[in-house]
């Protein structure tokens, strides 16, 4: 192993692990719950959250970029002594692993958005651990409060989500200024790599970072237990007594035979639950596992109470047990049995990529020895049974700390009788406003609703794909979004996306800049494309779809991707309409290009099969897809938007109950293909669930002709259909998201207001006649999309 200290006081460490496919990359910051002052308790846990939501080079999520490009991996943790930020990736993406670490040392971005979201998700973690698990908060948080005097040892890492909301961004930046300094750091990169070339990286990317004074290791003193401690509480929702026993650690760095003696004994605890009478029995070192904490550290004896058992009787066995080891001759034959266990787990534990950097980073922060982990193995084939059996003497002997966890017991209290459920109130009806539309004389139809809830315009620009190729679009697309920047100086934000029937552009200014916003639209119009990327991620919607707009539409258009303007819509909410209206006119031009050509849909099957590289980059799954062209005439919309949601919109629905039965995944939906309205099924499974699913579908089909949808499963979907479709006017940008899907599908804006009364009045015999044309023709086309092809067919050709 490699080590040296860069300028700014960053330790590296690079070991060479011959062979590795991946490379393991792990950063230490040596700041955890001890750390935290009284008042910032769970600071350092929300500052891991944080790390994650972008730096300069890397805003809003682009930290994951080059992990998912590569199949990769990343993740944090917090600990009482450090944090951890690793990575585990092919060598390939081994800079890129080192820049987005750097970039987050040198430059992360906070921002107040960022701040609440990360607080309300913390919030979220520790409720579920602490309140939404029988025995959350066994034995940590709780057990360190009964051991530990002083708060730093003492107090609950987690933090109050109340306190921690009031976090401002000011003292977001002081943590990282004082804890996330590179001399409180510790850099490991482990794989077949070359030490000369991970040296250079290191120091072109961490080199340059400033350097600031690093925060004092603070000392903790070991606790001083001169009699039993004890700590009871209870809890409503469990059924047992829960017991956890703490004694204090020596410190590895200064006696690793007696650490690991007290871990070999916790190990040959752990098999006598039984005969404690406690279930579930751990006996183990550290909160968070071996090693993990500097000193002082805690070995911790856990379980629960068999009925009948009392925690004063659990620990005098217990004890007792421990006497009776106390010759060595009493535990030699269990240390024989055990020590080989412990040896051959540490060993594959730290032949994974990613634990082995992680544990050399761990090592060398906490105990300034990061050969000690290669030492654990000889030190534990050489401990003897005088040394384990001196300690089980001890700790037979010693006072302790002690949780009890016990379950609450009252009295019910007398309640008031059941009332009858109030009748559901009015249903609010949607109002548009005096909604403007417009068809511009080359073909783009704008649409404008008055909205002032708040001083922006909210825009949407929808264009369709036509024929061509995803990678043509795509290429576009990602030319297109770098035209974002131009928004933001508006005082906005854009954003650029595509799917297999769509390119859209979605963005917000301030109201009175509604015009300059079109005037952006026709600039990023005019991207030219870059080119295709040499590596795209698998989608399999996006793959079957279009495989089916050729079958239906015809071949790809040549060339590169020109958006068909005659064919969009552009739909804008909370700007003055006869502002836009005019404004608009920019985006009609001249050159706009004509709409796709209709084809003609037809039935049969396309079996897709997808490229081995693909395969293996993404789920090793069949996707189908079964699409039907719907009839232009037939049962009314709102019959057909409550047939989907009935036959396949929830988990209770028909194809996703038998989906369920089946042990695979289904679901219905309605969008555009081309010119024509499609009603479809996706399903997903494993290769040896295709031809069941397949015949699920096929039962499901006829089932509808068979046992015609009822009342009794249409009305409930129907209430909750008519509430959800209020959803669409939360917020201004949600009701642009809407309207732009409503009149791309064909509708006019204003018939938004009135489905939700029609989805009340459809009689549900014609939602049933509308199940059977959507979801029981036999007219359909069907794709299915294969992996692990060894000949791959690809349809796309067609």
């Amino acid at each position: 192993m490699r080590t040296r200290t860069l300028g700014n006081g960053l330790r590296l460490q690079i070991v060479h692990v011959r062979g590795a496919l991946r490379t393991g990359i792990a950063l230490h910051y040596g700041v955890g719950f001890r750390s935290e002052r009284p008042g910032q308790e769970g600071l350092a846990h929300l500052f891991e959250h944080l790390m994650f939501r972008g730096s300069a080079s890397l805003p809003d999520g682009r930290f994951y970029d080059h992990i998912k490009r590569w199949g990769g991996a990343a993740n944090g943790t917090t600990h009482q002594d450090y944090t951890d930020y690793y990575q585990v990736t092919p060598l390939v993406a081994l800079e890129a692993a080192l820049f987005a670490e750097a970039d987050r040392m040198r430059s992360p971005r906070f921002t107040a958005a960022g701040l609440a979201e990360q607080i309300e998700g913390v919030g979220t973690e520790i409720d579920e651990a602490l309140r939404g698990r029988p025995y959350g908060g066994f034995p940590w948080p709780l057990l360190p409060s009964v051991l530990f005097d002083g708060h730093a040892d003492a107090h609950d890492g987690y933090g109050e989500p109340s306190r921690l909301a009031e976090v401002t961004l000011d003292r977001v930046e002081d943590f990282f200024d004082t804890h996330y300094t590179p001399g409180n750091a510790v850099l490991t990169v482990a794989g077949d790599v070359d030490a000369d070339h991970v040296e250079a990286l290191a120091e072109r990317h961490f080199g340059d970072i400033p350097g600031r004074p690093a925060p004092t290791v603070p000392e903790h003193p070991a606790p001083v237990l001169t009699a039993d401690r004890r700590l009871t509480t209870t809890r409503p929702d469990i059924p047992l007594t829960a017991l956890a026993l703490g004694h204090p650690l020596p410190g590895p760095e200064q006696d690793l035979a007696g650490y690991l003696a007290h871990l070999v004994l916790g190990r040959i605890t752990a098999r006598h639950g039984a005969r404690l009478g406690l279930h579930s029995l751990s006996a183990s070192c550290g909160f968070f596992g071996g090693f993990d904490a500097r000193t002082p550290d805690v070995l911790i004896t856990a379980g629960l109470l068999a009925p009948g058992r009392e925690p004063d009787r659990v620990i005098d066995d217990l004890r007792a047990l421990w006497r009776g080891w106390a010759e060595p001759e009493a535990v030699a034959g269990a240390i024989r049995h055990v020590v080989p266990l412990l040896v051959a787990e540490h060993h594959r534990r730290h032949a994974d990529i990613g634990e082995h950097a992680r544990a050399l980073g761990r090592f060398a922060l906490l105990f300034d020895d990061p050969g000690m982990l290669e030492r654990i193995p000889a030190a534990l084939t050489a401990l003897t049974p005088e040394t384990v059996a001196a300690t089980a003497r001890r700790l037979a002997d010693r006072p302790h700390a002690a949780l009890v966890v016990a379950p609450s017991v009252g009295t019910p209290r007398p309640r008031p009788a059941a009332r009858p459920l109030p009748a559901p109130g009015p249903q609010l009806t949607p109002d548009l406003g005096p909604v403007r539309d417009r068809v511009l004389p080359r073909g783009l139809q704008v649409v404008v609703a008055p909205d002032g809830r708040a001083p922006l315009v909210e825009a949407r620009l929808r264009l369709p794909v036509g024929g061509y190729a995803p990678a043509t679009v795509g290429a576009w697309v990602r030319s297109a979004a770098t035209r974002a920047p131009l928004a933001e100086r508006l005082g906005g934000a854009l954003t650029v996306t595509a799917d297999a029937h769509w390119v859209d552009l979605s963005a917000y200014a301030p109201r009175h800049l509604a015009a300059d916003l079109l005037e952006l639209f026709g600039t990023v119009l005019d991207t030219p494309a870059g080119p295709a990327p040499a590596f795209t991620a698998p989608n399999p919607e996006l793959e079957m779809d279009t495989a089916l707009r050729r079958h239906w539409l015809g071949g790809p258009d040549p060339g590169p991707f020109v958006p068909p303007l005659s064919a969009g819509v552009l739909t804008l909410v909370g700007a003055d309409p006869r502002t836009v209206l005019d404004a608009a006119a920019v985006l009609d031009r001249a050159d706009a290009v004509p709409a796709p050509r209709p084809g003609v849909p037809r039935p049969g099957t396309l079996a897709l099969n997808r490229d081995p590289a693909l395969s293996r980059a993404g789920s090793p799954r069949v996707h189908i897809t079964v699409s039907v062209a719907e009839p232009v005439d037939g049962p009314s919309e709102a019959a057909r938007f409550l047939a989907a949601a009935v036959v396949g919109g929830g988990p209770d629905a028909r194809v996703p109950a038998r989906a369920i039965r089946g042990d695979y995944h289904a679901r219905t939906g309605r969008d555009l293909v081309g010119d024509f309205a499609r009603a479809y099924v996706r399903a997903d499974c494993t290769p040896d669930q295709l031809a069941g699913a397949l015949d699920d579908l096929a039962a499901e089909r006829q089932r509808l002709h068979d046992e015609p949808l009822t009342a009794a499963e249409i009305d409930p979907i129907r209430e909750y259909c008519s509430a959800q479709l209020l959803a669409a006017f939360d917020s201004p940008a949600t009701f642009a998201d809407l309207l732009s899907t409503l009149v791309s599908g064909g509708r006019d804006a204003r018939w938004l207001q009135q489905l939700p009364g029609l989805l009340g009045k459809v009689p549900a015999e014609e939602v049933a006649d509308a199940a059977r044309l959507l979801y029981g023709s036999t007219e359909s086309c069907i794709v299915v999309l294969s992996p692990f092809s060894k000949e791959p067919n690809d349809e796309h050709s067609r």
